[in-house]
């Protein structure tokens, strides 16, 4: 770094102190000036300059400029001092003068002993003298926009890409949907079907706090032995006078092939046990065809007026609902309102 020997400052007044040595300017005009004067036009840096300072400013950098340099331009025509005239002002005059006796000063090798420097920024002009260049405006425009069509052409490859990664992803997500489905078809039936070899459903015990009980005792009575139980659950929902069935885990297979086996002597029973029934756990639909085709054949053997319907889904005894392939078996008052329907039907055709 090279060690500054002195200093001086340059203001509006006509007096420039300075030393013999090289020194530092403080004055910001001439920085701009000796910064851009070979790196734009004259006349450029000279619009800037009139547009920015002001008169007396010029005017004091020219009186810095002939101060410091007073023997060097004695004898120049830059020492005569300015007056406004009817094609152009005074201070304009004044820049020019400055302009040229820095260019003198330069042939002359005689600037290097000087630097001038800005102190107060803001009395810097923010923009280059070419920056207001219509020529340059214009080239700086067309980079603009060379540069924003190549961000265009960026941004629709992006989007192209996106679009592509977003057809991916759902062709993948119905892929993935698609195998989900698959599995789940052929693996449900066979897990449902593992899940059952296991389980028999009791019918008839009724709901009370005592019913795992009355379940144990009907197990074992029928076995012949004890029986253990993994769990057991009612299913279905809960309706005044109607006890739901029981879905029973059994700890073997063997287990509920001997309870299927012996179920039949429940019927033989005098207490509660004589109205329990013990099926095999299979899906709704099934059950429920079982049973509408057992009680079908109890009703014809006990001599009562039993109709199924065509499409096989109710069985009407003596004329009354009490089963249904959707429902089950029919409330009370739910045959009590089919046979007043039926009833008031056979009224109307007569």
């Amino acid at each position: 770094m090279s060690t500054v020997s002195a200093e001086a400052s340059c203001t509006g007044s006509t007096h420039c102190s300075i030393t013999p040595h090289p020194q530092i300017i403080a004055n910001e005009l001439l920085a701009y000036i000796c910064h851009y004067r070979s790196r734009s036009t004259q006349a450029a840096l000279a619009k800037v300059v009139c547009s920015f300072y002001t008169s007396v400013e010029i005017i004091a950098a020219k009186k810095c400029v002939t101060s410091l340099f007073h023997e060097s331009l004695s004898d120049s025509i830059f020492m005569t001092d300015r007056r406004s005239s009817t094609s152009r002002s005074a201070h304009e005059a004044e820049l020019d003068d400055v302009l040229g006796a820095i260019d003198l000063l330069d042939n002359k090798d005689l600037l290097r002993t000087v630097t001038f420097a800005a102190v107060d920024l803001s009395r810097l002009p923010g923009y280059g003298p070419e920056e207001i260049n219509v020529c340059a405006i214009v080239a700086h425009q067309s980079d603009i926009a060379a540069r924003q069509s190549s961000i265009d052409s960026d941004l629709s490859t992006v989007k192209n890409t996106v679009v592509q990664i977003e057809k991916n992803v759902d062709d993948i997500r119905n892929s993935v949907n698609t195998m989900v489905h698959n599995a789940t078809k052929s693996s449900v039936p066979l897990r449902t079907s593992q899940s059952r070899e296991q389980n028999i459903v009791v019918f008839g015990i009724s709901e009370n706090p005592e019913w795992r009980k009355k379940l144990i005792d009907v197990l074992n009575y029928t076995a012949g032995r004890e029986i253990l139980v993994q769990d057991a659950f009612r299913i279905g929902r809960t309706a005044s006078g109607k006890n739901r069935p029981i879905i029973v885990k059994l700890h073997s297979i063997w287990d509920r092939r001997l309870l299927l086996s012996n179920s039949r002597q429940l019927a033989s029973c005098v207490d509660y046990m004589h109205s329990v029934y013990i099926a095999a756990d299979e899906p709704l639909d099934e059950r429920r065809k079982r049973t509408i085709n057992r009680l079908f054949r109890n009703a014809r053997r006990d001599r009562k007026d039993a109709e199924m319907a065509d499409d096989g889904a109710k069985l009407f005894v003596d004329g009354v609902l009490v089963y249904t392939l959707k429902d089950g078996f029919v409330q009370p008052r739910d045959a009590s309102a089919q046979r007043t329907a039926s009833s008031s039907g056979h009224n109307g055709t007569n």
